[in-house]
């Protein structure tokens, strides 16, 4: 017998303000994602407790945190609602055939997503993409996102995730950094020019890397701007405010226009390549397929116009392109 179907279930409301309170880390945090008072939250927690007849929390002044009994039933309550909101988002998807939620970074939206979305709407007149641009990262557990473009680690097991675009990274500057007594020639002309930044979490590896690999590791630049977007660098560095390490085949417009130049012959692949991301549940969802498909194949063709490969190109992204030469 199992024994499962026995054990009564605590009331939802018990449920949901448990596993926001174990995820945040915080009854008054809980309260306001769940539009309630704190109180009211607490009141929740207790019910649980006493319906299991276990305590899930230690109460210290004004802290609280996990029992190890506690610990344990919030994997699963993690778990369980996590599912519950990829299904709805599912239901959303197969009800809506006709309408495709995508996010994207400024940076790729700008450059390349969008400048292709009339080449998208002539090949599939049915289908209507709504765009969703942001730094932040999509989330496929609490946002309505049937597909997202992501640059950085590989992301949780539940996502489906392949390799669009392999990045290559190298300083870029406005032409005009490059003239008279201050230019840059050499890079330890860099330590003369400011480094401009934004606060994605992973830009000041490519800095590690570049200088890394072009025998500068101690060499420090003259000052460090600091913006909110990576999309604000690049728009400051055509300006002439200084230098940012940039993905390549991203800025290729940018160089073919020489509104941007690559001033040493040096560049790094970057541990991270622009990724498609969708549930696993969702990849084989017609809206889905069409649209990855399409922009696989227009980032492929993208990297061989904008010839910029990375010197050591990811053997997933050579499988992909095969794959996609055999199906044609």
């Amino acid at each position: 017998m199992n024994r499962t179907k026995s054990v009564r279930l605590p009331p939802l409301p018990s449920l949901r303000a448990f596993e926001a309170v174990a995820r945040l880390a915080s009854v008054k945090d809980a309260a306001d994602e769940m539009k309630l008072t704190a109180s009211a939250v607490s009141h929740q927690l207790r019910n649980l407790e006493d319906h299991l007849g276990i305590e899930l929390f230690k109460r210290r002044n004004q802290a609280i945190e996990l029992t190890e009994a506690g610990s344990l039933f919030a994997g699963y309550a993690h778990r369980a609602f996590r599912e519950l909101r990829e299904g709805v988002a599912a239901l959303h998807t197969n009800s809506d055939h006709n309408v495709l939620h995508v996010s994207a970074p400024p940076l790729f939206a700008m450059e390349l997503l969008i400048p292709l979305l009339p080449e998208f709407e002539r090949a599939h007149p049915n289908l209507e993409l709504r765009l969703d641009v942001g730094e932040s990262l999509a989330d496929f557990g609490n946002q309505l996102i049937d597909a997202a473009i992501r640059i950085g680690p590989m992301p949780s097991a539940n996502l489906f995730a392949e390799p669009l675009l392999d990045v290559c990274m190298a300083p870029v500057c406005a032409p005009r950094l490059l003239e008279g007594p201050g230019g840059l020639r050499t890079p330890e002309d860099l330590q003369s020019h400011p480094l401009l930044i934004s606060n994605e979490p992973h830009e000041h590896d490519s800095w590690e890397l570049w200088r890394t690999a072009a025998g500068i590791e101690h060499l420090k630049p003259s000052s460090k701007l600091r913006f909110d977007t990576f999309l604000g660098t690049v728009q400051a560095a055509e300006a002439g405010l200084g230098v940012v390490v940039a993905p390549l085949p991203i800025l290729a417009r940018h160089l073919a226009e020489r509104k941007l130049v690559v001033p040493f012959p040096i560049t790094v692949p970057s541990p991270f390549p622009y990724r498609l991301v969708c549930r696993r549940s969702q990849l084989h969802h017609p809206k889905i397929a069409a649209f990855r498909r399409w922009l696989t194949e227009r980032c492929l063709a993208h990297t061989k116009v904008a010839q910029l490969p990375c010197a050591d190109r990811r053997p997933e992204s050579r499988l992909l392109e095969r794959e996609l030469a055999a199906a044609n």
